[in-house]
């Protein structure tokens, strides 16, 4: 609404004009978005939890732990409110609510300074407040002209008393807010209270009335426009006034001709539309000014698009919280791994990624960590421990000088044997570096706990010492140089506490941003509404305001949505009696919710002077949306989104200018063979990566591990007598699998081995052991182990549909492959994929991903 106010009427204020959320954060700053305190009342929770579910059902304490943030929420509401436990009568509660009583009345009789609300609550203390808002504004502003008018109101807070305070639109009034308000009124400020009001529409205006009434103030209206006389201007007015006859029982009449509800599919399709919409505006403004660039401006009943539209434009959301970067994530993930209770890090394939791409675990010059571990994985899963992992490592080291002395050499062609000694070295060298900054971090106190104060301290000289040499972005490195002057001001977190009460509060206190957090929300919320549409008249006659998420569920949200966990609105109104000013206000806000959501959508469609879009996203987590109900009563229609979109990928590739291949190519057999599988795959395979591809898939790496087995055990016994062979058979195979039983330890043997030899028989059993083995076939042999499968049939067939891969055997047929290849090489768009069920038995498919299509 500011927005609004400020665009049209800044010149004829002259007083400060701001959010109420930005007084309240200077107020009540020791309470109000404060970490540490925050930690401190998460800990104080978490020991009081533990003393009072002693002996209680295991699944009650999960629970109750899983939900500690919600039950810390719930605390928090109680104390803005001014409501104690002894307020609340407890036979009304339940198990969890009683639970949640019997944490506040031990924390009342403790003295409870960490949940005590303390302002100092003088007119001065609101003075500095308003002045601290106003040097923000200052700061911020860019137009010298409003920077004048910003500081003559700055003298005016200075020099004179504070006599009148007004607050516009206030519906979903926090405790804070009423807190704040009640405070103004004991001392005499005069509060004003503005919002909107048609008498010709009390079904939509009255909620505002239900819960200003609670005030006891009178009421005026506007001397000046006692009436607005509403003249429709377009179908999106009309809309606006068919719903306000419709709730008020009057007749229904207007033109709705070209009007529609646009149908997503669900979340990511609605957020790709937008993103498309953003891409637009910034090909058409300029990547500073796209919000102002697009055509379509958003206001959503729900905010969950906007993750994912941060996940595409990170840089558009203003700073991002330090978990959000990858030197975040190296925390997070060292955190997740620590073992408190064994004291001792617990390695596990998630995490270690994190850490390895965040740039602070160092290696020699061209190494690097996360694809040597990539590479490594399926070689290291199972090493949970880094005494399990530097063993692994340690053998994998002598099975590489194996190799290279000419053993099992085609063992290469597994991903984990396509690493050279040093690459090993240097993976080992950071998770000793890992272990080493784990158990720094972690060491705990003499009573066994780990100390907040010590452990602050620890993080903040790593980060001292490792700020200027990590690769890391600059904006990371800014976000790491805010966090050291935040970790300095921890000196008040004399506290201890265990491991999760760690890992839980550092992940809280790594996530705040600065108070100056410069987000511009792409899709805004319906509160936005109330001042944006005021602007609307002044836009360019094709922009569009789209409401969206426009489902029964998403607009009538009950009074329950809007509490923490374990509170409900039954409970506080059963509970709680008798009832004082900000609790009935508060409750009264949270139940006339879906009131407020439904005078937001009238009030927009009413005053927006440009064209409309309406939408809604038919499926969220899993459940199937409804269009809002007033939608299906005007048998407004409903139209299918049709266009699709990838969101965040606004990237233009333009191959460069190249000169025909002048050079004839004679492909080898297998080079023939991948490019008529797949023109990509031998893009990949054969120029990439000069001939060579691994297999980093472990069902892959198993089936070509059988394809080894069948050729030894073949080459052992090919012409020989059928039953000679068949005898021999399981021991000859427990042979060759000891041989290779050492190249994997990844690998269970009295499973995964097991079981690849029992296939191994059954394979050469049917299809080489006849009267006579059959004679060894080192092209077939080849194939299988290029391309897993020398015969691939499609269901109800028995048609071999890679037959051309043995055609290739024949000089006549790979020199008319020939000039198919300088053909594509000549085309310079090296993306020409055959997909097909081959697609799941290929070296590439991680890279390419078009088997998950096949």
């Amino acid at each position: 609404m500011v927005n609004g106010l400020r665009e049209l009427y800044k010149k004829d204020f002259g007083s400060l004009l701001c959010t109420i959320d930005e007084v309240l954060r200077e107020f009540y700053k020791s309470w109000y978005g404060n970490a540490e305190n925050y930690i401190k009342q998460y800990v104080e929770l978490s020991r009081l939890i533990e003393e009072i579910t002693r002996g209680a059902d295991n699944k009650f304490k999960a629970a109750i732990k899983f939900n500690q943030g919600q039950l810390l929420e719930a605390i928090r509401l109680l104390k803005e409110l001014g409501i104690s436990s002894r307020q609340l009568d407890k036979k009304f509660a339940n198990k969890e609510q009683a639970l949640l009583l019997n944490i506040m009345d031990r924390i009342e009789k403790n003295g409870g300074e960490t949940f005590q609300l303390n302002v100092t609550r003088s007119l001065d203390a609101i003075k500095e407040a308003l002045k601290a808002v106003a040097h923000k504004h200052i700061k911020e502003e860019t137009d010298s002209k409003a920077e004048d008018w910003l500081k003559e109101v700055l003298k005016k807070l200075e020099g004179n008393d504070l006599n009148r305070m007004v607050f516009h639109g206030i519906h979903q009034f926090s405790p804070l807010m009423l807190d704040f308000i009640v405070m103004l009124m004991d001392m005499g400020i005069e509060v004003i209270f503005l919002f909107n009001f048609q008498e010709e529409y009390p079904s939509i205006y009255n909620t505002w009335m239900n819960i200003y009434s609670y005030f006891e103030v009178p009421r005026e209206h506007d001397r000046n426009n006692p009436r607005y006389d509403f003249i429709p201007f377009s179908a999106c007015n009309n809309l606006a006034v068919c719903f306000g006859n419709l709730l008020e029982g009057r007749e229904v009449r207007g033109d709705l001709s070209g009007l529609s509800l646009l149908e997503f599919n669900n979340l990511t399709e609605f957020a790709n539309y937008v993103a498309h919409q953003y891409d637009l505006g910034r090909e058409a403004a300029g990547p500073h000014k796209a919000l102002a660039g697009m055509k379509e401006q958003f206001y959503a009943a729900s905010g969950e698009v906007n993750d994912i539209l941060k996940m595409y434009y990170p840089e558009q959301f203003g700073e991002r919280h330090f978990l959000a970067y990858p030197i975040g994530q190296f925390f997070s993930a060292l955190y997740n791994m620590w073992n408190d209770e064994k004291n001792l890090l617990e390695l596990d394939e998630r995490n270690i990624k994190e850490v390895l791409n965040a740039g602070i675990l160092t290696a020699e010059r061209g190494i690097y960590l996360l694809s040597v571990y990539y590479r490594l994985q399926i070689y290291l899963q199972g090493a949970g421990t880094c005494k399990e992992f530097f063993q692994r490592l340690d053998l994998l080291r002598q099975n590489l000088a194996k190799l290279a002395a000419g053993q099992k050499k085609d063992l290469h062609a597994l991903s984990f044997y396509n690493v050279t000694c040093e690459e090993v070295d240097a993976l080992r060298e950071a998770i000793k570096q890992l272990n080493e900054i784990a158990i720094h971090l972690f060491a705990r106190d003499k009573t066994g706990y780990l100390n907040f104060k010590t452990h602050f301290q620890r993080l903040l000289d790593f980060l001292r010492v490792k700020a200027d040499s990590m690769a890391i972005l600059n904006e990371e490195r800014e976000l790491v140089n805010g966090l050291l002057t935040r970790l300095e001001h921890t000196d008040n977190l004399a506290i201890t506490g265990t491991m999760d009460d760690l890992r839980n509060s550092v992940a809280y206190y790594l996530k705040q941003t600065s108070e100056n957090n410069s987000a511009h929300w792409i899709v805004r919320n319906f509160e936005q509404i109330d001042g944006d549409i005021l602007r609307s008249e002044n836009q360019e006659e094709d922009k569009y305001y789209h409401f969206a998420c426009l489902s029964d569920r998403q607009m009538q949200k009950s009074a329950n949505d809007r509490l923490p966990w374990p509170l409900t609105q039954s409970f506080l109104e059963k509970a709680y009696y008798p009832a004082d000013l900000k609790f009935q206000v508060y409750m009264t806000s949270i139940n006339e919710y879906l009131y407020f959501m439904r005078y937001a959508l009238f009030y927009g469609l009413c005053y927006n002077r440009r064209q409309v879009k309406l939408s809604f996203v038919r499926m969220i987590d899993d459940e199937f949306m409804q269009p809002y109900f007033l939608f299906t009563t005007l048998d407004i229609d409903i139209q299918k989104n049709n266009h699709a979109y990838k969101g965040g990928q606004n990237i233009h590739f333009t191959a460069a200018p190249m000169s025909p291949l002048k050079t004839t190519i004679e492909p080898t057999e297998k080079e023939a063979q991948v490019f008529e599988l797949c023109p990509y795959r031998y893009f990949l395979e054969e120029v990439m990566e000069r001939g060579w591809g691994t297999f980093s898939d472990e069902f892959l790496c198993k089936q070509y591990y059988f394809v080894l087995l069948v050729e030894a055990i073949w080459k052992k016994i090919e012409g020989k007598p059928g039953n000679l062979a068949q005898e021999k058979l399981d021991r000859l195979l427990d042979m060759v699998e000891n041989e290779y039983k050492q190249f994997f330890p990844c690998w269970k043997p009295n499973v995964d081995l097991y079981d690849i030899k029992c296939h191994a028989k059954k394979y050469i059993s049917k299809y080489i052991i006849e009267t006579r083995v059959k004679p060894f076939d080192p092209y077939f042999i080849e194939l299988k182990k290029n391309f897993i499968h020398a015969k691939l049939t499609r269901e109800n067939s028995d048609e071999n549909i890679v037959y051309f891969l043995h055609e290739m055997k024949s000089p006549d047929k790979r020199k008319a492959v020939a000039p198919k290849i300088v053909e594509y090489l000549d085309s310079g768009r090296p993306l020409q994929c055959r997909v097909d069920i081959w697609c799941h038995y290929c070296k590439q498919r991680y890279i390419c991903l078009e088997s998950f299509g096949a």
